[in-house]
């Protein structure tokens, strides 16, 4: 029963398993990070970014971790934004002159359409794979979050609570949950 454990031991235990638990959280954080860096090639928070090639930005100016070729540009003063809202304009322009090369909309879900029935049709295994494992994870996940703590009842206390490690079996299934999210993400096409 928790309510016999004394103060100094609640302490210690405490700080073993919240240190487990941070490992655990970080680690995901730090693998999310990765896989979106691998997927799109940047990273951002606010006006800071990082992109593969380029270096950290800021407002999309260079601020460090760049290239020869992109502190060349810093030097002669182009941004990245103005790069891309002078190419975005001349599309613009170019779509505007050729209206009727533009196709029709209903075309062109019908092509969506098409193409995605061909992957589909590609990929259908692995997308039933996708399916039974990620209803099995959340299967286990819904089964710990409700079994755990009806088996464990016996042993909390109203004082403290339950024992650290009876968060365990929950939080490893979570974790495991989240990584294999994190594989699907990355491995996606």
């Amino acid at each position: 029963n928790t309510a016999s454990l004394s103060e100094d031991t609640i302490r210690v235990r405490k700080m073993e398993y919240s240190a487990l638990f941070g490992a655990g959280a970080v680690s995901l954080g730090v693998a999310g990070l990765v896989a979106v860096y691998k997927k799109r090639g940047t990273l951002s928070l606010g006006p800071l970014e990082y992109r593969r090639g380029r270096g950290c930005l800021f407002y999309g100016k260079p601020i460090c971790c760049t290239t020869k070729a992109v502190q060349k540009q810093r030097d002669h003063g182009s941004s990245d934004a103005e790069y891309h809202n002078i190419a975005e304009g001349s599309q613009l322009l170019d779509a505007g002159k050729n209206d009727e090369e533009i196709p029709d909309v209903p075309e062109i879900q019908d092509q969506v359409l098409q193409q995605q029935q061909v992957v589909y049709e590609k990929n259908h295994n692995a997308v039933k794979f996708r399916f039974v494992a990620l209803s099995g994870l959340f299967v286990s996940y819904v089964g710990c979050s409700l079994g755990m703590p009806l088996a464990m009842a016996p042993r909390a206390s109203c004082e403290h609570g339950f024992f650290w490690e009876d968060h365990l079996p929950f939080f490893g299934i979570f974790c495991i949950t989240k990584a294999f999210e994190i594989y699907l993400y990355v491995t996606d096409k």
